[in-house]
């Protein structure tokens, strides 16, 4: 029996949530799930939103058991845009705050749907190792990490 891929599971679920948000901006930003930031923002239509998994997974034993181990599993959540990262933004993106705010209000300390083993989810604003000269640097305007944290099953 093969293992469930519960980064890809968790990744899944904050796609579909931040979906349903997404659909209330204007104009409505794109959702798109990667597995390589570098290479596939670029390719993505502004305003967009992309979810990804980073980094690796957290051990966190206060949530562990005999038979369950703690984790926390990091997934990124970035909103893009043309004009220069870290600065001016395209004036069809979304506010920066408002989109940092809805995330949080979204995600932070409470339950992910879709993904039963989550127990609670953090949101935080953790340093992303990306080329600041690269594409991808350039049109990202702001990001968050969701990492989703719970017991899951050793088998």
């Amino acid at each position: 029996m093969p293992a469930t891929d519960y980064h890809a599971a968790v990744r899944a679920a904050v796609a579909t949530a931040v979906g349903t948000y997404a659909a209330t901006l204007t104009p409505v930003p794109t959702v798109t799930v990667v597995d390589d930031i570098e290479g596939e923002i670029p390719n993505i239509a502004v305003p967009g939103i992309i979810v990804a998994c980073v980094g690796p997974e957290q051990e966190r034993p206060e949530w562990g058991t005999n038979r369950q181990t703690g984790r926390g599993y990091p997934i990124l959540v970035a909103l893009l845009s043309t004009g220069q990262a870290n600065g001016a933004k395209s004036p069809t993106a979304p506010n920066l705050t408002q989109f940092r705010r809805e995330i949080e209000v979204l995600f932070h300390l409470k339950r992910l749907s879709g993904v039963t083993q989550v127990g609670y989810c953090e949101v935080s604003a953790d340093p992303l190792v990306l080329d600041r000269e690269g594409a991808a640097f350039q049109r990202m305007s702001s990001y968050l990490t969701v990492v989703a944290v719970g017991r899951f099953p050793r088998t």
